[in-house]
């Protein structure tokens, strides 16, 4: 199960277009190769690029779940403890802070 780590509860999440994301690998576990599952743009796209913080990456033209990202079958690497396990971030502009999801190993719902 998907937790966000600031509340413990359910992330309200989808891998945005347009939007960089950072994961973290912990130290004891493996490197790994991930493959994020999206769609490829029909068109030449732009992204802008705003003062201050920026982060980079693929440009899907289209939102995927975290449960679709296939994230978890190419090894994210879960746990019962959110300190133990890999975690995604991503710069939010409106809070001007982190925000970070884990993958809860403990229950499945």
């Amino acid at each position: 199960m998907w937790v966000d780590w600031e509340n413990g509860g359910l992330p309200w999440f989808d891998w945005e277009p347009d939007v960089g994301y950072r994961v973290n690998v912990m130290p004891f576990n493996p490197p790994r190769d991930i493959c994020l599952l999206g769609k490829v743009a029909q068109e030449g796209r732009s992204i802008e690029i705003s003062q201050g913080r920026n982060v980079c990456g693929s440009s899907y033209p289209a939102a995927v779940s975290l449960d679709h990202s296939g994230l978890l079958d190419s090894g994210f690497t879960g746990n019962a403890f959110n300190s133990l396990s890999d975690d995604l971030e991503w710069w939010d502009r409106t809070t001007e802070d982190y925000d970070r999801v884990w993958y809860d190993t403990s229950s499945t719902s």
